[in-house]
């Protein structure tokens, strides 16, 4: 119980969020609706943004296929569309989507997991890194024309 801005505990008193809006009916005031942040979420982005004055985001230096194109070829994991150049992807010789001289398109690496926990989306693949700090290393596995390899990459900071 709690309202916005203030703590969200359970029956036991622990903090597990923080409330930050209550939804309301125009002139009939609230009812009953509230939003929070997760505690995790606040343990994660605090000391960030007291350290460095914004929240850091950890990340391979690559570039993926939408959702879509995914599905359509089946894959697993998600393809590598772009490598960005001197980024820790880069650094390992991660593989970009290529068209060859025929015009022909040539699959890059495809990114199965982070550290062991499968990857099936974009948005799962962000989820696994956020664990992680910018400088931090993580072995990725990827299907790099149907053979699996694990690749140690240090993740860097977009800001």
């Amino acid at each position: 119980i709690g309202n916005s801005g203030g703590a969200l505990v359970n029956l036991r008193g622990e903090l597990v969020g923080i409330n930050t809006a209550i939804y309301g009916a125009g002139s009939k005031g609230n009812i009953g609706i509230g939003f929070a942040i997760p505690v995790d979420t606040v343990n994660w982005v605090v000391p960030d943004l007291i350290a460095y004055g914004r929240i850091r985001r950890p990340t391979l230096g690559v570039e993926l296929a939408p959702p879509h194109i995914n599905r359509r070829l089946g894959l697993q994991g998600v393809l590598v569309m772009n490598v960005i150049t001197y980024s820790g992807a880069d650094a390992v010789g991660m593989r970009p989507t290529r068209r060859d001289a025929r015009g022909r398109w040539t699959l890059g690496d495809i990114i199965l997991a982070v550290e062991g926990e499968p990857v099936r989306s974009s948005s799962e693949l962000g989820l696994r890194l956020e664990r992680f700090a910018p400088g931090d290393s993580v072995t990725v596995t990827v299907d790099r024309d149907g053979r699996r390899l694990d690749l140690r990459v240090t993740l860097g900071d977009p800001g």
